[in-house]
């Protein structure tokens, strides 16, 4: 039985609220020498290119996309850009990475077997077990590297490349960069895709559109859309609740509706939703004698189209969200229920539109 889930990518809100149609710049490595065939994008997008053989790249789109922009290249330390549209011109100078094999590998050499297992397991927890989740397929699965910590039972994925899906059920091919992907296991025997086990997986992320929009790929991406975190959050930028979408329930009191204006202040700020959570003021008791704060945890219930149910923690008082249902800072935010298990296999680029 799964304990925890927050499956996050890495989303970084941006402060400004410009308005440009195309962005421009140059990558060079250290030396200044110019980097062609690096990648550019916007994270959780499919809005990128490459550099040209001068290094320079351009990417025009129709509206400003509050994420990070995200450069990199083959042997290169990624950068990211909180505000490219503050700059007319970007000059992005990238520094040689260092590779180090961590000590304690799973590898086809010391184990087919073993790795296999922990392959098996990472792939049923990140791609998920849905009709999304098991047509996807991971191209560069040898290119995976699984370190597993004995001490705490804990595999550690990484990659030098980015791990590449093509999932045909929603029609994208899909980079993902592993920033901190981790599985913590009850214990270190690990059998099937089903053994119980916590895990989290944050990274930076690219779509790629394969162009394949028979009606029967839109219908699943609409599924796929409709009660994810995108959708609830989109609607939260909004404020709005209907019994036909999103209902918001207190924890400790589901049988009835609340009112989210009573639990959550709303303001505008740079063309974002600042969203304050009211602190309920919970108290634990620590013993008898006195009571102990907790450190801040907001839990409520989401219930969408009268039947799946979500709990949503909030472990900040305060995050930022754009109306691509984008939110600042991820880490705070945690999921378990329906939400949570719209994994890789039912992702969606931030810029989806319904069609």
């Amino acid at each position: 039985m799964i304990k925890t889930l927050l499956l996050v990518l890495l989303f970084v809100a941006c402060s400004g609220s410009l308005f440009c149609q195309s962005l421009t710049g140059t990558v060079y490595d250290e030396h200044s020498n110019v980097i062609p065939g690096a990648s550019v994008y916007f994270n959780g997008t499919t809005i990128g290119t490459v550099t040209d053989e001068n290094g320079k790249f351009r990417i025009s789109m129709d509206s400003i996309v509050s994420t990070s922009l995200i450069i990199g290249s083959l042997g290169y330390e990624s950068v990211s850009i909180k505000t490219p549209f503050s700059k007319s011109e970007i000059q992005v100078y990238l520094t040689s990475k260092l590779f180090e094999l961590p000590e304690v590998v799973v590898n086809a050499k010391k184990s087919k077997i073993q790795r296999e297992r922990y392959l098996n397991v990472f792939k049923g927890k990140f791609l998920g077990t849905s009709p999304g989740g098991t047509t996807c397929r991971i191209i560069n699965e040898d290119d995976i590297i699984l370190k597993f910590d004995k001490q705490t039972n804990t595999l550690h994925i990484s990659t030098d490349t980015p791990i590449i899906i093509e999932n045909p059920y929603l029609g994208y091919l899909i980079n993902f960069y592993p920033v901190d992907c981790n599985i913590k296991f009850e214990n270190e025997n690990v059998l099937t895709r089903n053994v119980s086990c916590e895990y989290y997986f944050l990274g930076r992320i690219y779509f790629t559109d394969t162009g394949n929009h028979l009606r029967s790929v839109l219908l699943r991406r609409k599924s796929a859309y409709e009660g994810s975190r995108m959708h609830f959050f989109r609607n939260f930028y909004n404020n709005y609740w209907t019994p036909d979408e999103f209902l918001l329930y207190r924890e400790s009191t589901s049988n009835e509706p609340i009112n989210p204006n009573e639990y959550f202040e709303i303001s505008d700020t740079s063309g974002l939703k600042k969203i304050s959570v009211i602190d309920s003021g919970s108290i634990k008791n620590g013993n008898k004698s006195e009571n102990v704060k907790e450190s801040f945890s907001e839990p409520f219930k989401i219930l969408f189209d009268g039947s799946d149910v979500t709990q949503i923690i909030f472990k900040t008082n305060l995050i930022f969200l754009d109306k691509y249902g984008n939110y600042d800072p991820l880490g705070q935010v945690e999921f378990n229920g329906a939400m949570s298990e719209k994994r890789i296999g039912y992702s969606l680029p931030l810029d989806f539109k319904l069609e």
